[in-house]
């Protein structure tokens, strides 16, 4: 029994396509022309005109250069490489040695400085360490 062959997707595209009649023109582009500068343009020379550069300062000025973010970034800075040291004594148990850490973090004002320079504080927040920060200096004098 002989049945008969489906035509291909492909042939019948090309069929549809051939069947088109292409009588419609199109109409030819416009030329489309460029304005003409004025007499007092500026001239290819004058606009490659660089400005002067200016030295960077200091190494602050450098980093805000190569690091936009970091010229708001909510950074520590400390007079020395680290902010504190605990030198280990031989045999010293381990929860001496804590103790230690934490008294001289305390005394270098490590946790204070970070609460203090976090991104945003609120009014009571505020208040309250300034009030702290006064008692303080009123117990040192």
């Amino acid at each position: 029994m002989a049945t008969a062959a489906s035509p291909s997707p492909l042939s019948l595209l090309l069929a549809s396509i051939s069947s088109l009649h292409l009588s419609q023109s199109l109409p030819p582009p416009h030329l489309l022309t460029l304005p003409k500068p004025p007499l007092n343009a500026p001239t290819p020379q004058t606009l490659n005109h660089q400005p002067p550069i200016t030295p960077l300062s200091s190494q602050h000025d450098l980093i805000n250069v190569v690091c936009p973010g970091l010229a708001n970034a909510n950074t520590l800075f400390f007079k020395s490489a680290y902010n504190l040291q605990v030198i280990v004594g031989e045999h010293e148990p381990e929860e001496k040695l804590i103790g230690r850490f934490r008294r001289e973090v305390f005394r270098a004002g490590i946790i204070q400085e970070c609460k203090r320079r976090r991104y945003f504080e609120t009014n009571q927040e505020k208040r309250k360490r300034k009030t702290r920060d006064a008692a303080r200096r009123n117990r040192k004098r």
